[in-house]
């Protein structure tokens, strides 16, 4: 008789669940590793406080913030392409997605938006909020 993950013993006649039949192993017969979480965390933190909190709370340090909020963007796009452990074909079909997004989003958002700040004003405004929907 074997044992389950919480070494409770499984009876001979007990079909076999997920994790049973399923090897969790990489093409070289490695373990896979699971996803690596925590600095994406930290990023869409850093981005959470930094444009939806502080300005809100301490308006006098709302430029803090969007500078808080830049650099949560900059450890999300770092962990996503480096440190994430999700294969690359992944990683760059995300990325490519989500360039592709932006542009046909860009052809429908207001005229205010899409001229605003010289026409960056949709792309200042959407990285953050795309960043946290990559975490």
């Amino acid at each position: 008789m074997s044992t389950s993950p919480n070494d409770q013993p499984i009876a001979a006649t007990d079909p076999p669940t997920t994790e049973q039949s399923i090897p969790q192993t990489g093409p070289q017969g490695r373990p896979k590793k699971p996803l690596r979480l925590w600095p994406g965390l930290i990023g869409a933190t850093l981005i959470a406080l930094g444009w939806f909190i502080v300005p809100p709370l301490v308006p006098a340090a709302a430029f803090y913030g969007m500078m808080a909020g830049m650099l949560g963007v900059l450890v999300v796009t770092l962990w996503w392409l480096g440190f994430s452990r999700t294969r690359w074909y992944e990683r760059v079909g995300a990325i490519v997605f989500i360039i592709v997004a932006l542009f046909v989003t860009y052809r429908l958002v207001h005229i205010s938006i899409a001229n605003g700040a010289m026409g960056f004003l949709f792309y200042v405004l959407i990285v953050p909020v795309l960043c946290l929907a990559l975490v």
